[in-house]
């Protein structure tokens, strides 16, 4: 009888009963760059945004408006002479959750053969192992869907069709504080976008080559996702989620009041065999035919830009 691997749906018959048992390990891949981009100042401020806007209550959904404080100037006028007032709203977001799910499937065999054989440092059963994947996928499909909004903004830095230079990042930052983001920007880019600005740190030469940030960029590359702070307040990441538009990649700057995002709390009702309920995402297993356990990971969440002006594309050749 042919086996699957341990987690899909064949799941693992008798002929894993001869094999020679071996641990699970954990392969390294964009899950872990998803991760740190987490911790960044930036994505935590998103956050901490999105548990304090209230439960949404009647229609699905999440409306707010900005409003231009002090940004307008007094124009000449005669006497006697009304002038139109001028609307403080300046835009309007809204963020509608829809739900999103992620499922394992691991048959009875499956436990009973490989359940002692999972690393210490992944978990100690299949159970807590898959409340451990449920974080990790939540996080994979939470940066997925900001750095996806790459498309859709009005600022953009860099030439189609041209690699990555350290001066289009430098602009960026300065056009960025020039409208009004004077704190954190996190900056996403691919790899081949970080081996442009190695390439272009190497071609400096001179005592631009030999400055304190182009040495930090080169010293750091091997460290992990984080490439570093560069020009005060940009922390630049690797990641692999971002998308590409024909042969260009989008990278994405985000400042603190670029992004915005809404996770409806939905409690799992009684009959649910619940692992976790985190808030921001349920853990739930499933009991179906033929001796399977199905692990569903689901969230209700929505992303949206909040301001165009905290935001800037990051354009690039793939």
């Amino acid at each position: 009888m042919a086996a699957g691997s341990w987690r899909t749906d064949a799941g693992i018959g008798d002929a894993n009963v001869a094999l020679v048992n071996g641990p699970i390990q954990m392969a390294m891949n964009a899950t872990t760059k998803n991760q740190i981009a987490i911790a960044d100042p930036v994505i935590q401020g998103i956050l901490a945004r999105d548990t304090g806007y209230s439960q949404l209550i009647g229609a699905l959904g999440l409306q707010q408006s900005f409003a231009a404080i002090g940004q307008g100037k007094m124009t000449a006028t005669a006497e006697g002479s009304d002038v139109a007032a001028t609307n403080f709203t300046i835009g309007t977001t809204s963020l509608t959750p829809a739900r999103r799910e992620f499922a394992r499937n691991a048959s009875d065999m499956a436990r009973a053969l490989q359940e002692k054989l999972l690393s210490g440092q992944l978990a100690p059963d299949m159970y807590a192992m898959m409340v451990y994947e449920g974080y990790l996928v939540w996080g994979n499909t939470f940066i997925d869907l900001l750095v996806a909004h790459a498309s859709a903004t009005t600022y953009e830095a860099g030439t189609t069709g041209t690699g990555l230079l350290w001066s289009t990042i430098m602009h960026m930052v300065y056009d960025m504080v020039d409208r009004g983001n004077t704190g954190p920007i996190a900056g996403f880019i691919s790899v081949k976008g970080i081996k442009d600005l190695a390439d272009d740190t190497l071609s400096l030469g001179g005592a631009v080559q030999m400055s304190q940030q182009a040495q930090q960029f080169l010293d750091i590359g091997a460290s992990g996702a984080r490439i570093g702070t560069f020009f005060g307040n940009l922390h630049l990441y690797m990641n692999s989620e971002l998308d590409t538009d024909g042969a260009d990649t989008l990278g994405i700057a985000v400042g603190s009041e670029g992004l915005d995002s809404k996770h409806q709390i939905v409690n799992l009702p009684y009959e649910a065999i619940s692992l976790v309920e985190a808030g921001l995402y349920t853990v739930e297993l499933k009991r179906a035919a033929g001796g399977t356990t199905r692990t569903s990971v689901a969230t209700y969440n929505a992303t949206g830009i909040r301001q165009q002006r905290a935001l800037s594309a990051i354009r690039y050749a793939t």
